[in-house]
């Protein structure tokens, strides 16, 4: 084999794996850039509303809407969770956690008036959740 097939057969096999590679990584950002809404991790007992969140990768599900005025407590679960998601961040509220590798974490929120959203992120901004207050 000459070398210049030698050179384009290395080339071409670069470009595929880095293709393939692409690929497999947008995917897995666009499951946290785009926001989804779960309407079901939120509910209310004992005349307190909870919001449950999942903090592994990101956060399950990154858009949630609650009712405002309203004594709320968000419920962060982690399970074998090691990469950023595990330090969060609500700015406005100026509240910082370093949540566990496995557990659930209850973040008083108190009584958020309706029309704010709130945003959480991780320690290193990749990964965001957002609560609208209705």
């Amino acid at each position: 084999m000459s070398n210049s097939k030698k050179l384009f057969f290395v080339l071409s096999s670069f470009t595929a794996i880095l293709f393939l590679i692409i690929i497999f990584f947008s995917s897995r950002l666009s499951s946290n850039t785009f926001e989804k809404e779960d309407k079901s991790n939120v509910y209310v007992e004992n005349g307190i509303q909870y919001i449950d969140i999942a903090a592994r990768g990101g956060y399950t599900p990154n858009l949630t809407n609650a009712k405002g005025n309203q004594e709320t407590v968000l419920r962060i679960t982690t399970k074998n969770t090691f990469d950023c998601s595990s330090a969060f961040f609500i700015p406005q509220l100026n509240i910082t956690k370093n949540l566990p590798q496995s557990g659930v974490t209850e973040i008083n929120l108190g009584k958020v008036v309706s029309g704010t959203k709130l945003v959480g992120t991780c320690s290193m901004g990749m990964y965001s959740l957002s609560i609208n207050f209705n």
